[in-house]
């Protein structure tokens, strides 16, 4: 794979699209809206909290195609803010809370919430695309949540159904398949999901179960379906360069900055430093979740998480939670040779703290070495990410 002949076709795509269309196709400018509710007992007690955050998209000279995904997108939210079973159960359940004295004295009371949570995954002149994830809490050990994909022709503004993808619908069907089997049959899905998955297909094929990211078409389920709840939203990518050998419609291409996601386990040939080489690059994580996690990132036989000071020393920080970690290859500058390495943490300061998604750089130099060009809060999967390295 290499990156000179990836930006050239990408160079010729862009050219040809602006030449058949006659005019360049903008990318959306997406700004977010915030709608919040509260409910309160007579006794002054919090009982219910609610936050919607979903965005408003603007493509200047395309504005029927921004209506149509916005229509889309205020559908979604009209259905999640007219489910009012958490707001109206709250206070039925606070009622039975306070009359069983016994409970009442030795359990404080946790105020319910029911949240919508809608992320950009893919922006550009082909494709917008959308996560949403509507989470809620009504007492026990933890909330109930799950995911929403939404995917949109950035040309047209219409739907995209999963059928249109592939120039053959069933080729395409049959080559992605293959492909998510190949890697759930991987050790590290395989530590994650349920021991015995007869149903992967039905499952990861409904409607709304897979979107566009910067890395790839991406198939996800969610909570129970096909592993624990630690194992949260179990998430499957195809790569872009994979779904080109599957018939992947032309229309619906990547052409943004360059960027791979490593798939557990998987080698990856690559020339990282642009020394006309490919280096093999393999990163994959040793039980997550569990005490006995380990993570490698190994190139040319290296093992970088053991050898490299500097990322031995960040995978063992126990404020970054790494056994989720995820890695990238990402081209933060198209005009030089380089490609860079990207591992993505989830990070907490303190028992009870919010997460925070944390961004580590790296460069293969072309001598061999590995250099930390420094960290950024935020993922460089976001369409929209402004990186800022310190």
């Amino acid at each position: 794979m290499k990156k000179g002949f990836l930006c050239a076709v990408a160079v010729f795509i862009m050219v040809l699209c602006s030449a058949c269309s006659g005019q360049a196709v903008a990318r959306a400018q997406i700004t977010f809206e915030t709608r919040e509710d509260t409910d309160f007992a007579e006794d002054g007690k919090l009982l219910y909290t609610s936050l919607c955050v979903y965005p408003v998209v603007e493509m200047k000279g395309n504005e029927s195609a921004a209506e149509k995904i916005n229509a889309a997108i205020r559908a979604e939210v009209d259905t999640f803010l007219a489910d009012t079973s958490v707001r109206d159960g709250v206070r039925e359940d606070y009622c039975v809370y306070l009359s069983n004295e016994a409970l009442s004295s030795e359990y404080g009371f946790s105020g319910y919430y029911h949240d919508f949570d809608m992320i950009v995954t893919r922006n550009d002149s082909n494709v917008v695309s959308f996560y949403i994830t509507i989470s809620s809490y009504m007492g026990g050990a933890h909330d109930g949540y799950h995911g929403i994909g939404l995917n949109f022709n950035a040309k047209t503004g219409e739907r995209i159904a999963f059928s249109e993808l592939g120039e053959n619908a069933e080729t395409f069907h049959a080559g992605t398949l293959a492909y998510l089997k190949k890697l759930a049959a991987t050790n590290t899905y395989r530590s994650i999901m349920w021991e015995e998955v007869s149903d992967l297909e039905q499952i990861l094929y409904q409607d709304e179960r897979w979107y566009f990211s910067t890395s790839g078409l991406v198939f996800f389920s969610n909570p129970y379906e096909l592993g624990a709840f630690y194992a949260g939203n179990i998430e499957f990518t195809v790569p872009y360069a994979d779904l080109q050998e599957m018939g992947f419609q032309q229309e619906y291409s990547y052409q943004e900055n360059l960027t791979i996601k490593l798939q557990t386990e998987e080698v990856c040939s690559f020339d990282l430093n642009g020394n006309g080489q490919e280096e093999e690059i393999q990163f994959y994580i040793d039980k997550p979740g569990s005490a006995n996690t380990n993570l490698h990132f190994i190139i040319d036989g290296t093992d970088y998480a053991s050898e490299h000071a500097e990322l031995s020393g960040q995978f063992s920080d126990d404020d970054y939670i790494f056994c989720w970690t995820e890695c990238f290859l990402y081209d933060m500058d198209t005009a030089d040779d380089m490609t860079e390495i990207a591992f993505q943490m989830n990070y907490t300061k303190g028992e009870g703290d919010s997460l925070t998604l944390y961004t580590f750089l790296y460069r293969y130099e072309k001598e061999g070495s590995l250099t930390y060009l420094g960290k950024m809060e935020g993922t460089v999967t976001n369409p929209d990410c402004d990186i800022q390295l310190y």
